[in-house]
């Protein structure tokens, strides 16, 4: 798909729709700007190489902005531990070296709900647009990430409750519904241009994740129970079994303070992740990558829970680093496979 494209002549229908085109543009453009200087960077390998070190670069800035969105929640402590156990996490880190288009959209859901609490804090219609453009770039990476319209819509709605005025509703939402709009179709301008491929390509996707042994690369999925897998292989191969215990602990205690606090920018964060992480464990088909959008979400709630505080900070202290050395042996011993 990123091969056959061009800047000049220009060429930009990737004729290939099971995902968003954004990532396969990022490429492209980094290729052809490289290549210019250096025609390797526009062969076969070139490509493929470059697509891994952008790959690299959006796990790295992903452990970036969940620091800031976890020094916004919850203060420096836990937003530091988020981005650091997300930086140790085994399958983030694996992803993370090859060139799909998950980690990129783990990362633009992750800058979508870091600008959604800046828009909520300061309530003015341009936050609104640069989160709503962000949420549409991560559409325009892949389909999934269409669950973002729940917080999107939802956070006009969090902002009139504080300020009741009907300007504030109206004007955050119709910001936010034109950034999403114009981002997706800049960053994949052919699901109109070619609507019906574009269709198909996306039906097909659905009805294979639905359906486990349609095609002979799901037929390892047939008759595997729903939501326990999911869980299984989060905790055993995507987080490590210290990490992935400490993450879903942190999950279930947020979840239960949520009703207590009632913070509307962590409202928002967990109005995506419950529905998203219910769709996705629906699908028969159950490649642990569909679920690394979450891992940011979960890794916050892992970094809230061991941040150290008052008189519970010994014990706390204690866990984190037994998590920390454990995670870090795990990514260690994973990667020398």
């Amino acid at each position: 798909a990123v091969h056959q494209l061009s800047f000049s002549p220009l060429q930009l229908d990737p004729k290939f729709y099971a995902y968003g085109s954004l990532p396969f543009y990022v490429t492209r453009a980094v290729c052809s700007l490289l290549g210019n200087a250096f025609p390797w960077f526009l062969s076969w390998d070139g490509i493929l190489l470059t697509g891994r070190v952008l790959s690299a670069a959006w796990g790295s800035l992903a452990c970036v902005l969940l620091a800031l969105l976890g020094r916004r929640l919850f203060g420096e402590r836990a937003g530091l531990l988020a981005g650091l156990f997300l930086a140790g996490a085994v399958f983030h880190v694996q992803n993370s070296h090859f060139a799909t288009n998950d980690v990129p959209l783990a990362t633009l859901v992750l800058a979508t709900f870091l600008l959604l609490a800046r828009a909520l804090d300061r309530g003015t219609a341009g936050a609104f647009l640069l989160a709503g453009a962000v949420a549409g770039l991560a559409l325009a990476t892949k389909a999934s990430a269409a669950t973002l319209l729940l917080p999107l819509g939802l956070a006009p709605l969090l902002l009139y409750a504080r300020t009741r005025r009907a300007y504030d509703l109206f004007a955050s939402a119709a910001a936010a519904g034109l950034g999403f709009v114009v981002a997706y179709l800049v960053g994949q301008p052919y699901a109109i241009l070619a609507w019906r491929d574009f269709l198909a390509g996306v039906g097909e996707q659905g009805r294979m994740v639905r359906n486990a042994g349609t095609v002979p690369y799901t037929n390892q999925y047939v008759g595997v129970p729903k939501v326990l897998y999911d869980l299984k292989e989060l905790v055993f191969w995507g987080l490590g079994p210290a990490l992935g215990l400490a993450a879903l602990a942190g999950v279930a205690g947020r979840l239960r303070a949520l009703f207590r606090d009632r913070d509307p920018r962590e409202i928002l964060l967990w109005s995506w992740a419950v529905p998203f992480f219910a769709v996705t464990a629906s699908f028969d088909v159950k490649f642990p990558r569909y679920l690394l959008p979450l891992y940011p979400a979960l890794l916050l709630a892992a970094g809230w829970l061991l941040a150290a505080r008052d008189e519970e900070a010994r014990w706390r202290t204690l866990t984190r680093r037994t998590v920390l050395v454990l995670s870090g042996t795990y990514l260690l011993a994973f990667l020398s496979i």
